[in-house]
């Protein structure tokens, strides 16, 4: 029986949306994995393949788009390969989701409570009175105090931040071994921000669940993250532990990314370096590097190979021809 230390695998995935202009390339042979307890970051600019990679991990993907090779492993399980009935059951259960928008999750014709007693009752075969009091302890779990009162609210009522903090206790309401969040505190303000990400740490700390943290933004990454996979064009470009990324960036995107955020320990009037060029048109994927367009290191090999992923030791690793003769 073959031993799979990690609890999700994702192996060459690829996903195609049929268009007008050609077929879109969003992703294009991602891989990564997560370990039981770990929360691991994805960042990377608005396109670069994020979202469309969670919604195709949580096999929610919208039609017209297709996985179109690779495989999604969840304890060694292929879930690419699941009839929807089987995904059914796990989504919930054994996989969740945060979605970066709320209102479009949360059903505006019902009342949260509804919302919550139904997905327990979906999984489990409990009774209605304890799927209720499952649901405002969960609602109390992320810092709702008066649950009941809030189990009774639309979610139209709620504010911003109080509807994601439902949206995590419906995440977590029975107890996922992995949750996937889509940039869960982008849309609220800094001090929302801080006491959501001190709700996923507790839960890692507290039930042992692993999290995909999808983000554009390296300071929730820095303070969150045990290590994170950078990307670009549908694919990860540099993958390592926070704080060794973070210290020696490697890939010229990487390093454009960090070169563009503010320092607080900087010049005063330092200006910053944006990354230069536009995001790659993603029905237009070069044959070399999918970053080569903009890179400021580009050679001639960059745009006619694409380069493989070179292991730099201690878990970090990048996909860059500059670091061949390293």
């Amino acid at each position: 029986m073959v031993d799979h230390r990690h609890l999700l695998e994702v192996e060459e995935l690829s996903v195609r949306f049929p268009s007008r202009r050609g077929e879109v390339a969003a992703v294009g042979g991602l891989s990564y994995y997560v370990d039981p307890g770990e929360i691991v970051g994805i960042v990377g600019e608005s396109g670069s393949g994020k979202s469309v990679e969670a919604m195709a991990v949580m096999r929610l993907l919208k039609k017209p788009g297709k996985v179109t090779g690779g495989r999604v492993l969840l304890d060694g399980r292929d879930m690419v390969t699941l009839s929807e009935r089987d995904m059914e059951s796990l989504r919930g259960r054994d996989i969740s989701m945060i979605f970066q928008d709320p209102m479009s999750c949360l059903d505006p014709l019902f009342p949260v409570g509804m919302q919550l007693t139904e997905t327990i009752l979906a999984h489990e075969q409990v009774s209605a009175a304890e799927a209720r009091m499952r649901a405002e302890k969960a609602l109390m779990d992320v810092g709702i105090a008066d649950g009941r009162r809030i189990m009774k609210q639309y979610p139209y009522a709620l504010s911003g931040g109080m509807r994601q903090r439902v949206m995590i206790a419906m995440a977590m309401l029975c107890s996922p071994r992995l949750l996937i969040a889509d940039e869960p505190t982008t849309s609220l303000d800094v001090t929302i921000q801080a006491q959501i990400l001190e709700i996923l740490r507790r839960m890692r700390e507290e039930k042992n669940t692993a999290i995909v943290f999808i983000t554009h933004n390296f300071g929730v990454v820095a303070d969150l993250c045990d290590r994170v996979y950078v990307m670009y064009g549908g694919m990860v470009m540099e993958e390592g532990p926070v704080d060794l990324l973070f210290r020696e960036p490697v890939h010229p995107y990487t390093v454009g990314l960090l070169g563009a955020i503010p320092r607080l320990d900087g010049d005063r009037g330092q200006r910053l370096i944006p990354v230069e060029g536009r995001p790659i048109d993603p029905t237009r994927v070069p044959p070399g590097c999918v970053f080569s367009q903009r890179c400021p290191h580009c050679m001639r090999q960059c745009e006619v190979s694409r380069p493989p992923k070179m292991d730099l030791g201690g878990g970090h690793s990048a996909s860059c021809w500059l670091l061949r003769d390293l």
